[in-house]
């Protein structure tokens, strides 16, 4: 879809939107209006819902279109996912299912790897250096949340003393410090 389908497209929607406030208006005269005989009155604000809910239709459908071609030009399968629209101006993505083969390397051990190309380095190799690489992230993780506590809070302080100053600059440079790594 180019520019000038898209432009096209809104400059459309916005007119089918403008012509259904209009006959908002209408409706609302016609309520207004006095009239001796009710039964034309009803006669022509049923005429003026069933024209709005036509252009509400057509509202809605030109909405699911613009939808349906915005998810085409994601093009989703170059990340080997899916756009599913789940109904009116609903959608959500889904990764296509990949199925994991295993192949051998040269030193014989069984690695799995997925059609997108990830190999997990550490799969039956050395549980040791695993576990002590999620303790070490927990520890890691733990130490960024207090000092995040801390900074916010210093943060909050109106007027900081000459120990709180550099505190607050000894934390600012572990975090960053922890980030580079």
């Amino acid at each position: 879809m180019d520019n000038q389908d898209v432009a096209t497209t809104t400059f459309t929607y916005l007119a089918v939107e403008d012509q259904i406030h209009t006959l908002w208006k209408e409706i609302s005269a016609v309520r207004e209006q006095y009239t001796e005989s009710q039964p034309i009155k009803d006669w022509e604000i049923l005429r003026l819902m069933e024209v709005h809910n036509q252009l509400d239709i057509e509202s809605t459908r030109q909405q699911e279109s613009h939808l349906k071609s915005l998810i085409d030009s994601l093009k989703l399968s170059e990340i080997n996912a899916k756009g599913i629209i789940t109904g009116g101006l609903k959608a959500r993505i889904q990764p296509l299912e990949v199925p994991k083969k295993t192949f051998s390397v040269r030193s014989q051990s069984e690695q799995v790897i997925s059609q997108m190309g990830f190999v997990d380095p550490l799969y039956g190799v050395n549980d040791e250096i695993s576990l002590i690489t999620s303790q070490t992230s927990t520890i890691l993780i733990d130490r960024k949340r207090e000092i995040t506590k801390t900074l916010i809070l210093l943060n909050h302080k109106y007027k900081l003393t000459y120990e709180e100053e550099e505190l607050k600059k000894n934390l600012l440079a572990e975090l960053r410090s922890m980030n580079t790594v």
